[in-house]
């Protein structure tokens, strides 16, 4: 049954930190989205601490797990920005660890 929702980010910057939150799934729907906006934040310098809020993620497609992926490894690059999920459920800790994105995406 669907609610109505979909998936969705939400994006705010907090100091030198840029919080988006995933809400409903982490899909190829909002994966473009998600990739425009951490190149424009590291593009423009706008945040040095990119978070992905995971708290409201009630899981993720093969698809946005590669684009976390290569986004982190791009952010790992760049030494003055760092990247983390956070907020992550065990379900979706386990979706990592599965398809390896554990080993180059930092969360907790």
């Amino acid at each position: 049954m669907d609610s109505g929702k979909s998936d969705n980010l939400t994006a705010a910057f907090i100091e030198h930190t840029a919080v988006i939150r995933v809400e409903r799934r982490g899909s190829f729907k909002i994966s473009t989205p998600l990739k425009q906006f951490i190149h424009h934040v590291v593009d423009t310098h706008s945040a040095s601490r990119i978070w992905l809020d995971m708290s409201d993620c009630t899981g993720m497609d093969s698809t946005f797990m590669g684009v976390v992926a290569g986004l982190a490894c791009l952010i790992k690059s760049r030494s003055s920005f760092s990247f983390k999920l956070l907020n992550l459920s065990e379900k979706n800790q386990k979706l990592l660890t599965t398809l390896g994105v554990d080993r180059v995406v930092d969360y907790s």
